[in-house]
């Protein structure tokens, strides 16, 4: 199973992302950096940036909201992704929440998931069209020059069963949020391996963002389960998936919330041997990679502390992991 690291804050500045970015490039033992939608600097800005650095990691967004660009935009940035860092980009997208999709559509969309799959074939069919040397292809006058391009894997996150079938028809890559192992095993891989099978193509790559905290003197692991899901646990969707992975979560309970959350294993708090045995019960369930959620750690105690916890996290695993 492969490791990542989301990255653990949401740039005021793009030098923000340079830390952690340079980790996850300096590290035999970390796969790619991952962002979601951000609403500071723009995630594709930021990874430009980190480009123009110099720094050049494999790229993830997880996830970047349908509700703000359309198709053939999202297929031009992942694909400007690719060009711009020289490697391979995930780049999955998501309808968010009722509430955002309300801000920004004015009322929510009443059939998301039917949405995201218009979105994700718009985005293949774009894509697909500008593959270089497919003549194949050659009347169909794609959107977009053709041009040579690292690897484009286009995903979309996943919550529920429902939204796992159409990452099995439709996305290369899913990503679960807020999802335990057994959860993940038992409620989403059998619908995407079932999709993926009707349409004869492999099941997606699974991602698993995991939020962690190595256990140290002077920390608060309620404050930490708080300040890092108790945001998205307060939503119902993310409350609704937390209680199908048997999480008692109670929005408007902080308290009881993230107490929930961390009896779970919602939140992974603990020794960092303990953090890596929990990534194996990942791969165990059939998860290909976790990326590591450092948010909470960097957010009360500073990215310098966050970083180090990835570390240490990181000399409890060992290539015999990655498998």
């Amino acid at each position: 199973m492969r490791v990542s690291l989301v990255l653990p804050n949401a740039p005021a500045v793009p030098e923000q992302a340079e830390q952690p970015a340079r980790l996850v490039s300096e590290s035999p033992l970390l796969e790619r950096l991952w962002q979601g939608q951000s609403y500071g600097v723009d995630t594709a800005t930021t990874f430009a940036h980190l480009a123009g650095r110099g720094i050049r990691p494999a790229l993830g967004t997880g996830v970047m909201l349908t509700t703000l660009q359309h198709p053939v935009r999202a297929a031009l940035e992942a694909r400007s992704l690719a060009v711009i860092s020289g490697q391979p980009v995930m780049y999955c997208v998501g309808p968010g929440s009722r509430n955002v999709q309300s801000l920004l559509r004015g009322s929510p969309d009443h059939a998301p998931v039917a949405s995201t799959r218009r979105y994700l074939d718009d985005m293949r069919s774009t894509l697909v069209a500008a593959v270089p040397g497919d003549h194949a292809r050659d009347t169909e006058s794609p959107l977009l020059y053709v041009i040579p391009t690292p690897e484009v894997r286009i995903g979309v996150g996943v919550l529920r069963p429902a939204m796992a079938e159409v990452a099995g028809s439709s996305a290369d890559v899913a990503m679960s949020w807020l999802g335990t192992p057994e959860y993940l095993r038992d409620q989403l891989i059998p619908p995407m391996e079932s999709s993926a099978a009707r349409a004869t193509r492999p099941r997606p790559h699974l991602v698993a963002a995991v939020h962690v905290a190595v256990a140290r003197r002077g920390r608060d692991a309620r404050r930490l389960a708080h300040l890092g899901i108790g945001g998205h646990l307060a939503l119902a969707h993310y409350a609704a998936t937390a209680r199908r992975c048997g999480a008692a979560v109670e929005p408007g309970n902080d308290s009881a919330t993230a107490a929930a959350a961390l009896s779970s294993g919602l939140f992974v708090y603990g020794s960092a041997t303990e953090i890596a045995e929990r990534m194996r019960a990942y791969a165990r369930c059939g998860i290909d990679e976790i990326a590591l959620h450092i948010a909470a750690v960097a957010a009360c105690h500073g990215v310098d502390e966050a970083l180090d916890d990835v570390r240490e996290i990181l000399s409890e695993w060992s290539i015999a992991d990655v498998g």
